[in-house]
Protein backbone atom coordinates (compact mmCIF):
# COMPACT_ATOMS: atom_id res chain seq x y z
CA UNK A 1 0.00 0.00 0.00
CA UNK A 2 1.65 3.25 -0.99
CA UNK A 3 0.81 6.84 -1.32
CA UNK A 4 0.46 9.76 1.53
CA UNK A 5 -3.46 10.53 0.86
CA UNK A 6 -4.03 6.65 1.15
CA UNK A 7 -1.69 5.97 4.82
CA UNK A 8 -3.22 9.40 6.24
CA UNK A 9 -6.99 7.94 4.85
CA UNK A 10 -5.94 4.69 6.52
CA UNK A 11 -4.72 6.13 9.81
CA UNK A 12 -7.69 8.26 10.11
CA UNK A 13 -10.17 5.76 9.87
CA UNK A 14 -8.61 3.25 12.32
CA UNK A 15 -8.47 5.82 15.50
CA UNK A 16 -12.48 6.70 14.32
CA UNK A 17 -12.78 3.04 14.36
CA UNK A 18 -13.68 2.97 10.70
CA UNK A 19 -12.39 0.42 7.54
CA UNK A 20 -10.75 1.68 4.70
CA UNK A 21 -11.26 -1.13 2.01
CA UNK A 22 -9.03 -0.12 -1.38
CA UNK A 23 -10.89 -1.05 -4.88
CA UNK A 24 -9.68 -1.25 -8.55
CA UNK A 25 -11.40 1.59 -9.90
CA UNK A 26 -10.62 -0.13 -13.72
CA UNK A 27 -13.75 0.52 -15.94
CA UNK A 28 -15.93 2.12 -13.35
CA UNK A 29 -16.72 4.94 -15.58
CA UNK A 30 -17.49 2.94 -18.37
CA UNK A 31 -19.81 0.04 -16.38
CA UNK A 32 -23.07 0.76 -15.57
CA UNK A 33 -23.95 0.67 -11.93
CA UNK A 34 -27.45 -0.61 -12.16
CA UNK A 35 -26.96 -3.94 -14.61
CA UNK A 36 -23.17 -4.04 -14.75
CA UNK A 37 -22.88 -3.24 -19.05
CA UNK A 38 -19.42 -1.72 -20.14
CA UNK A 39 -21.08 1.58 -22.35
CA UNK A 40 -18.16 3.05 -23.74
CA UNK A 41 -17.20 6.76 -23.25
CA UNK A 42 -15.27 9.07 -24.32
CA UNK A 43 -13.54 11.68 -21.24
CA UNK A 44 -15.52 14.72 -22.93
CA UNK A 45 -18.62 12.47 -21.92
CA UNK A 46 -20.09 13.75 -18.98
CA UNK A 47 -23.16 11.58 -18.42
CA UNK A 48 -23.79 8.09 -18.32
CA UNK A 49 -26.61 6.72 -20.85
CA UNK A 50 -27.17 3.24 -20.75
CA UNK A 51 -28.59 1.46 -23.70
CA UNK A 52 -29.01 -2.04 -22.07
CA UNK A 53 -31.21 -0.62 -18.72
CA UNK A 54 -31.69 2.83 -19.76
CA UNK A 55 -30.05 4.30 -16.40
CA UNK A 56 -28.90 8.10 -17.24
CA UNK A 57 -26.74 9.41 -14.37
CA UNK A 58 -23.90 12.09 -14.02
CA UNK A 59 -20.93 9.60 -15.41
CA UNK A 60 -19.12 10.48 -12.02
CA UNK A 61 -21.69 9.39 -9.77
CA UNK A 62 -21.77 6.04 -11.87
CA UNK A 63 -18.39 5.65 -11.00
CA UNK A 64 -18.60 6.33 -7.36
CA UNK A 65 -21.59 3.77 -7.27
CA UNK A 66 -19.73 1.19 -9.07
CA UNK A 67 -16.62 2.14 -6.59
CA UNK A 68 -19.10 1.75 -3.69
CA UNK A 69 -20.39 -1.75 -4.77
CA UNK A 70 -16.81 -3.39 -5.21
CA UNK A 71 -15.99 -1.98 -1.36
CA UNK A 72 -18.93 -3.35 -0.27
CA UNK A 73 -18.38 -6.51 -1.63
CA UNK A 74 -14.91 -6.78 -0.34
CA UNK A 75 -16.24 -6.56 2.66
CA UNK A 76 -19.41 -8.84 2.98
CA UNK A 77 -18.30 -11.64 0.72
CA UNK A 78 -14.18 -11.22 1.28
CA UNK A 79 -13.69 -11.32 -2.74
CA UNK A 80 -11.02 -9.25 -4.57
CA UNK A 81 -12.49 -5.96 -4.97
CA UNK A 82 -12.47 -5.79 -8.36
CA UNK A 83 -15.51 -7.03 -11.33
CA UNK A 84 -19.20 -6.62 -10.60
CA UNK A 85 -20.35 -10.31 -10.02
CA UNK A 86 -22.14 -11.82 -7.46
CA UNK A 87 -20.82 -13.11 -4.17
CA UNK A 88 -19.18 -16.74 -4.94
CA UNK A 89 -19.26 -17.99 -1.69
Amino acid sequence: MGGKLIRFTVNKAERAGKTVVLVNPYNTSQRCSACGEIVPKKLKDREHICSRCGLIICRDLNASMGIRTLGLRGIACGEPTYGFGLCTK
